[in-house]
C-alpha cells in the first residue's frame, strides 16, 4: 500500500525519524524505518514482527472514523500508522507515564503533538475517555488487571465508544487466562458489545460484521 505523506520516514540513530518531504511511502518502508531499540521501548519483541504488522494493519482497517485514544502509547508508532494508513480520518491521542516516550510520540506525530501527554491513564476521568470514538488499552501483565478490568467495564457501561481494544504484551496471556474476561464479557453483553479474542488482544465492538470478513487473524467470539 502506498500513501501520500507530509513526511518521509527514515532511519537515523536508534529511532524512527520524520523528515519533511513530499512524496509517498509504503507500509514496508514504514516498518523498516523503525529501529529495534524503538520496538523494544514500546514493549515489542522484534521476533514478533509479522504479528505486529498484522495488528497494525488490522487496526488501521477497522478502527472507525474519529478520535482514537491510545492508553500506554509508547513512542506513538501505532498512532502514526493508524493515522497514516487508514482510509478513514482518524485523529490520534496518546497517554503514557514515561516522559521520554511521550516526547518521542510527539516527534513521531508532529501534526498531532499536542494530543500526547504524560499521565497515569487510570487517573483519567471515565467521562473523558468515553468521548473518544475508539480507545486502545495496553497492559504488561496481570499486575494491573484489576484496575484495567474496572476501567473497561466503566467504559462499556457508558455505551459511547464504538470500539475498545485491550492489548497485553505477555504472549498468549489472554487465551490461557480467558476466564479473566468473564466480568468484561458480562458487562459487554448487557451493553450490546461483541467480544472478540486473539492471542494478545481483545476487541470490544458494537459492529460484529467487521470480523466476519477478516481472515488474516484467527479471532474467536467470546
Amino acid at each position: 500500500m502506498i500513501v501520500p505523506l507530509l513526511g518521509l520516514l527514515l532511519c537515523k540513530g536508534r529511532y524512527m525519524r520524520i523528515l519533511k518531504s513530499n512524496g509517498s511511502i509504503s507500509t514496508s518502508t514504514f516498518f523498516s524505518a523503525i529501529m529495534p531499540r524503538e520496538w523494544a521501548l514500546n514493549g515489542h519483541d522484534e521476533g514478533f514482527f509479522n504479528y505486529l504488522k498484522m495488528f497494525f494493519e488490522f487496526l488501521s482497517t477497522y478502527l472507525p472514523k474519529g478520535a482514537y485514544m491510545e492508553l500506554g502509547c509508547g513512542t506513538g508508532l501505532l498512532c502514526k500508522y493508524v493515522e497514516t494508513y487508514s482510509k478513514k480520518q482518524i485523529i490520534p491521542f496518546g497517554v503514557d507515564l514515561n516522559h521520554k516516550l511521550v516526547r518521542l510520540a510527539k516527534r513521531n506525530n508532529p501534526k498531532y503533538a499536542k494530543n500526547f501527554q504524560v499521565a497515569d491513564y487510570f487517573t483519567l476521568p471515565i467521562e473523558k475517555l468515553a468521548k473518544f470514538t475508539s480507545v486502545a488499552v495496553f497492559i504488561d501483565n496481570m499486575q494491573s488487571w484489576g484496575k484495567t478490568c474496572m476501567m473497561i467495564c466503566s467504559l462499556l457501561k457508558k455505551r459511547e465508544n464504538k470500539v475498545i481494544v485491550l492489548h497485553c504484551y505477555e504472549f498468549r496471556f489472554l487465551p490461557i487466562s480467558c476466564y479473566i474476561l468473564d466480568p468484561i464479557a458480562s458487562i459487554a453483553e448487557k451493553n450490546h458489545y461483541h467480544v472478540f479474542v486473539f492471542d494478545r488482544f481483545v476487541v470490544l465492538t458494537k459492529n460484529s460484521r467487521i470480523f466476519r470478513h477478516y481472515n488474516r487473524m484467527k479471532f474467536f467470539e467470546y
